[in-house]
């Protein structure tokens, strides 16, 4: 028997991935954790479009691991893999399946160990990202490492487009699971090595306030882009919060005015705001209470001029 694999999963991240396995003959199920039952609802409803099945997993109770070793055995799965899911799996559950359990997750483990691996791979401007199929621990990302990929991250891609492309990733990663069940009888193992220089936490609302006087012109603009799913990057106008949408490196001098001074608003170059090292920074696209706007609109509403603080 080919690969049978159950996904683990908390809400509609997963419909992408559960369309391709089906589409492949692999998937045996879906199956939902998690505290979001609106989201899980809207996933459960698209995936029956597709006939894929679904279960939802009350692991507090006894009667919910029974159901869902009867469930995994009519399903005829011998594989477990979770993807974007909010609760930790309880390790009983891996010995459901004949090749245990998997995780899917977006970063060159030890590397970006933690639930929000995306956000930091761009906040750190980083340069590519791997995607890593690797054994379920108890500990958070530490199984040895079965299978990677590595993609490559544009200046521009923010956490959107990198879950695109993380998810464009899977295929072959699949492949290679397969290819190793066929001629190793199971999958390789690789300890994972080295001390992890960055991880992956969930994302505060400290990491999305700007610093004007610590951050580069180009680290800025990194910051900005992880923020996308946020609604963006936070910084304040006197007694309001605005969000900064997307932001692009100025080759305009400061002169050595204060780090957050406006120095210069203009058609041609939107609003434009000092920092620190003689760098600036070009606010292009800004949203509050009232709308989204360029960066030079939003300064004629709220009429700013060079010399202007922003905190």
């Amino acid at each position: 028997m080919s690969l049978r694999i159950t996904l683990f999963a908390s809400g509609l991240s997963i419909i992408p991935l559960a369309n391709f396995l089906h589409s492949q003959g692999k998937l045996a199920g879906v199956v939902f954790m998690g505290d979001q039952p609106q989201e899980e609802a809207q996933a459960k409803y698209h995936l029956a479009q597709a006939q894929i099945n679904t279960l939802s997993f009350a692991q507090e109770t006894k009667k919910g691991e029974l159901a869902l070793a009867a469930t995994i055995d009519t399903w005829q799965s011998n594989l477990g893999a979770v993807f974007c899911c909010g609760k930790k799996i309880p390790m009983p559950l891996t010995t459901l399946f004949q090749y245990k359990m998997i995780n899917i997750h977006a970063g060159a483990l030890p590397e970006y160990r933690g639930a929000n691996p995306i956000f930091w791979h761009i906040y750190n401007g980083e340069k590519q990202l791997t995607v890593t199929l690797h054994y379920l621990e108890d500990t958070l990302d530490t199984g040895d490492i079965i299978a990677q990929s590595t993609f490559e991250i544009k200046p521009y891609d923010n956490p959107n487009t990198l879950f695109h492309k993380t998810l464009q990733q899977c295929p072959v990663l699949i492949d290679d699971l397969e290819n190793q069940r066929q001629q190793q009888g199971g999958f390789s193992r690789q300890p994972q090595e080295g001390t992890p220089t960055y991880s992956a936490p969930k994302v505060q609302e400290h990491d999305l306030v700007l610093n004007w006087a610590t951050l580069s012109a180009q680290a800025l603009c990194n910051q900005v882009r992880a923020c996308t799913l946020q609604g963006g990057a936070r910084f304040t106008m006197g007694q309001e919060q605005v969000q900064l949408i997307e932001a692009n490196v100025s080759t305009l001098p400061t002169y050595n005015v204060k780090a957050g001074t406006i120095i210069r608003v203009s058609q041609e170059n939107n609003l434009i705001v000092a920092l620190s090292n003689n760098q600036s920074v070009e606010l292009s696209i800004v949203a509050n209470q009232y709308g989204v706007f360029s960066g030079y609109r939003f300064a004629q509403l709220a009429k700013l001029s060079a010399g202007t603080e922003l905190h």
